[in-house]
């Protein structure tokens, strides 16, 4: 490899960089995993929204039709 670097420094770089990668691996891990627990999270109110808006629909169209059963039309 170098000629100038005994064994035990080719060691000592491989441990390094095996330590340096391997940090590396996890740190982004992590930051994958909170990222995708923030995009789940944003997924799960949109839907909660979208499920309200549905039923505040559904509720003003019962109410529209139970008013228009009590008042028939001329």
């Amino acid at each position: 490899m170098f000629p100038s670097m005994d064994p035990w420094e080719v060691a000592l770089w491989i441990v390094a960089t095996w330590l340096a990668v391997v940090s590396l691996v996890r740190l982004m891990a992590y930051h994958r995993d909170r990222l995708v627990a923030r995009l789940h999270d944003q997924l799960r109110w949109e839907r909660r929204q979208q499920a309200e808006m549905i039923m505040a629909r559904k509720r003003r169209a019962a109410a529209r039709r139970e008013a228009a059963s009590h008042n028939p039309a001329p």
